[in-house]
């Protein structure tokens, strides 16, 4: 993060110098989200190996576009979005109330009891089985 884009570019390259001393990129990963300030520009690189991270960080620090770069600004945009963490979570109804209320649930729980050898009963008491939670 950065309090302007042009100061977001230069951190992006002050990164490449970590980054391409062969630093253990989960520990500048970390250090990023835990130490600095998140100020109002901010930026995510991602990819599946250091050199596309490399490369990702070498498009922001130059202003180029890649799919493999994010940036916004916080509190711009967006809905709030919710986390159902699983198994543990869940309560009986609470499935068949967000199929009646959310459209694209519905079509997502359709599709997976489309795969399923039987659908999952959301109102039984085998919705807290393993074998019934998991799909749900």
């Amino acid at each position: 993060s950065a309090k302007s884009e042009a100061a977001l570019r230069a951190q992006a390259e002050r990164l490449l110098s970590f980054a391409d001393a062969d630093a253990p990129l989960a520990d500048v990963a970390f250090s990023l989200a835990t130490t600095r300030s998140s100020m109002e520009h901010r930026a995510v690189v991602v990819g599946e190996d250091r050199e596309e991270l490399l490369a990702a960080l070498r498009a922001l620090a130059a202003g180029s576009p890649s799919a493999r770069v994010a940036m916004g600004e916080p509190g711009v945009g967006g809905k709030t979005g919710f986390l159902f963490s699983g198994q543990g979570s869940q309560r009986l109804g609470m499935g068949r109330e967000l199929y009646a209320a959310y459209p694209v649930f519905a079509a997502a729980y359709d599709e997976v009891c489309a795969h399923l050898d039987a659908p999952v009963d959301v109102d039984a008491e085998s919705l807290n089985e393993t074998g019934c939670t998991q799909p749900a």
